[in-house]
């Protein structure tokens, strides 16, 4: 017997607080907030980054480049200040300090 949800194909409520500027050449494909920082995974062949951002600017703090032949495929925190970044066809993992 399926159960049923009450939220089940509802359209989730959400409030757009504010918005930063961004690379729009970046190809997103994880985003965590971390001790007042933002941290972006980037993914794509040759371009792939972990990138520590300004939550207030969007600017570049600073940023760690993959292997060319990775492609960053997530990121997310743990472990209190250890960040995680998985690849998309590699089976690679990699963990970083915050």
């Amino acid at each position: 017997r399926k159960k049923e949800s009450p939220n089940y194909g509802e359209t989730p409520q959400y409030r757009v607080l504010e918005r930063i500027p961004h690379d729009a050449n970046a190809f997103t494909q994880g985003l965590t907030f971390l001790n007042g920082n933002l941290y972006e995974g980037t993914g794509n062949y040759g371009k792939s980054q972990v990138r520590q951002l300004d939550p207030n600017t969007g600017n570049v703090i600073k940023s760690i480049n993959m292997k060319d032949l990775y492609f960053g495929e997530g990121l997310a925190h743990f472990d209190g200040d250890k960040l995680i970044q998985v690849t998309w066809r590699e089976g690679t993992g990699f963990i970083y300090n915050a």
